[in-house]
């Protein structure tokens, strides 16, 4: 009789401890959030850029500098043209890095509310929006922290261009977005760059 009770109280808890495990996996994986920990190659990086209105700080790729004002108001102006009415959101870049050697480029910016409530962003309804423009299948979504800051990954291939859209938000809270946007082509060769530039990414107050 001793025994058939031990065995039941080592039942039921395999029982609960499995429940546990079960309900611990399942938390992760609506979260859907890694931690990861990104090398940083300083022979790839350029200078570091300091926003202090947004609160954040990076080094671009090497060879990607600061373009004017005016190339980045085309850019805006461009992208409010192109915008497919009855989106909820709109991306509005504020500065542009450029390379001239490999064409790539970097828009960095703000996410808004295309509404007057100015209710909460959701970010899974932003990535509903972007994933219905772009198709499905063109997309790949990873989502991770970095150095406490959650990023979601958006990566877009259409044709022979390929997009990686970072959207995180600041102390503010405040949700921004960088567009690194280079031909598939030369993506070997810039693709330690963009991460050991992603890897510079850091909040400030």
């Amino acid at each position: 009789m001793k025994n058939q009770n031990i065995l039941k109280t080592v039942t039921a808890l395999a029982v609960i401890i499995a429940v546990f495990t079960l309900n611990s996996c399942k938390k992760g994986d609506e979260n859907g959030f890694e931690e990861i920990t990104i090398n940083i190659d300083q022979s790839r990086i350029g200078n570091e850029f300091v926003e202090m209105n947004l609160k954040f700080k990076f080094n671009p790729p090497k060879g990607w500098l600061l373009k004017p004002t005016e190339l980045t108001e085309k850019i805006v102006s461009r992208q409010n043209t192109d915008k497919p009415a009855g989106d909820s959101f709109i991306y509005k870049p504020l500065y542009v890095f450029f390379s001239d050697s490999t064409k790539g480029i970097l828009t960095l910016g703000t996410i808004e509310k295309n509404d007057s409530l100015k209710t909460p962003i959701q970010i899974q309804r932003y990535q509903d929006e972007l994933t219905a423009r772009f198709g499905k299948e063109n997309i790949k979504i990873k989502n991770f922290i970095k150095d406490k800051i959650m990023f979601s990954q958006l990566t877009i291939t259409k044709q022979s261009i390929i997009t990686k859209k970072l959207i995180f938000k600041n102390i503010d809270g405040n949700y921004l977005q960088f567009d690194y946007t280079l031909q598939k082509d030369i993506l070997d060769l810039e693709e330690k760059a963009i991460e050991s530039s992603l890897g510079t990414l850091k909040l400030v107050k």
